[in-house]
């Protein structure tokens, strides 16, 4: 920490943070902020003890710089809040929590804050069921150089949900589980996330602690149980098997978000490494290793190009196509190129043990899956292009196929139908224990 501040100081060598406002020449952080509408504020080296969150807004300080620590004591409040306000800066702060503690709010929560940006931002510990930065309604946001550290809690997945609500209707349940997410994106366009490192260190998703915590077992949520549409396994067994929730990045909002650009992203032991519900999506140059999922498109993604990207030891899907419950015929899962992405060594992460050792020939595990509607409502995919990407087993391979196709529906002869407009060319897909794909024809070069 003191070689990170020493060469920040460096940075601004040149006389920078002189022009700047000094948070110690205030009685607070909040009240250097308040008092210098549109300035940036230094935080000198030092941790700056917080029981309510640092709010930056229309009337305040247009940014927060420097190598200080801001240490949120109260689980309840975020760090710092931007909210109603344009071109805010946040660099090179650490914002973290007491050692081994959890709680129920963001590190970074923006609302309607365009062009804002987080650069190079150290946030280490909010172990929450949120995300550890959580953007909503902010276009033009860039989110760049920042380290998310252990963001993971213990918590419950309440999916019930008051009478003809979508929870009740299509879940019914809650269970406790592993949840938490380092970066959040929601009703926003033109974002890019850039070179980001997301680690989480501390919770992992093996078995001593599925039953230490009890991981899916299901507990009493806020409103009864309902026999929802996705349900019936779980009513049937009383457990669910999906107990590690939450996703490193998760871009969210479908038929609102677009044009959002992840680039440069690595990321190491997540539940889902990508997850993107959007439009106009370019991921890109990615590395995820040791995850649940690790790059997955669902609940209406229309043209996304998924390339060049190095997913390892990835335990159920390493590119998952799905068409969502939110999916509709007004927002389709079309329109999508998987090219030139490196996957090694599928099912040689911390989780296969709870999917693809499960079932006969690791058939929970697949290097890219296409899936099926997840509900009736929910239209097929369509317009699909895989090109160039490799598939490497790891010493014994551990996945069932390099590529799986699931039915999108039946024809009138009761026939599988499978995507409209799939293309799947020049492929080196080393074969999984029940081959290249499961659906004969479709490898044809």
């Amino acid at each position: 920490m003191l070689a990170r501040a020493v060469l920040i100081a460096a940075l601004y060598a040149t006389g920078v943070p002189a022009a700047m406002v000094q948070a110690g020449d205030y009685p607070s952080v909040q009240a250097a902020v308040n008092a210098n509408p549109g300035r940036l504020v230094w935080l000198a080296d030092g941790t700056w003890s917080l029981r309510e969150r640092v709010r930056l807004d229309e009337d305040s300080a247009s940014g927060l710089v420097g190598p200080g620590r801001l240490e949120q004591t109260n689980p309840a409040e975020p760090v710092v809040e931007v909210e109603h306000c344009r071109g805010a800066l946040l660099r090179d702060l650490t914002l973290t929590r007491p050692a081994g503690s959890s709680a129920t709010a963001p590190a970074v929560l923006v609302d309607d804050a365009p062009d804002l940006r987080l650069e190079d931002l150290q946030i280490t510990g909010n172990a929450a069921p949120r995300g550890a930065i959580e953007i909503r309604r902010a276009d033009g946001v860039t989110v760049r150089g920042c380290r998310i550290t252990d963001y993971t809690a213990l918590a419950v997945d309440d999916r019930t949900g008051p009478p003809d609500s979508a929870n009740a209707r299509l879940y019914g349940y809650a269970f406790r589980c592993l949840d938490g997410s380092g970066i959040v994106v929601r009703e926003s366009r033109g974002i890019a996330l850039l070179d980001n490192q997301i680690r989480e260190t501390r919770w992992r998703p093996t078995a001593a602690v599925q039953r230490e915590q009890r991981l899916g077992e299901l507990v009493d949520g806020r409103y009864p149980p309902t026999a929802g549409l996705l349900g019936g396994e779980v009513r049937r067994t009383g457990a669910v098997q999906n107990w590690h929730q939450g996703s490193a990045i998760l871009v969210t909002s479908p038929t609102t978000t677009r044009g959002v650009l992840l680039r440069g992203n690595r990321i190491e032991q997540a539940a889902q490494g990508i997850d993107l519900h959007a439009d106009q999506v370019t991921c890109t140059a990615n590395q995820i290793d040791n995850a649940l999922i690790g790059i997955k498109l669902t609940h209406g993604c229309r043209g996304a190009l998924v390339a060049q990207n190095l997913l390892s030891r990835i335990d159920l899907w390493g590119i998952l196509l799905n068409p969502g419950s939110a999916s509709t015929p007004d927002n389709r899962d079309e329109g999508v190129v998987i090219a030139d992405n490196l996957i090694l060594d599928p099912g040689y992460g911390d989780a296969w043990w709870n999917w693809g050792a499960r079932r006969e020939q690791a058939a929970g595990t697949w290097a890219i899956y296409l899936d099926g509607p997840q509900v009736p409502t929910a239209p097929a995919l369509r317009a699909v292009l895989i090109r160039g990407n490799v598939v490497r087993a790891g010493a014994v391979p551990r996945y069932h196929c390099a590529l799986g196709l699931a039915p999108q529906g039946r024809d009138a002869a009761g026939a599988a139908v499978y995507p409209e407009g799939l293309t799947v060319v020049d492929n080196l897909f080393e074969p999984g224990v029940a081959g290249v794909c499961n659906v004969p024809g479709v490898m044809p070069r």
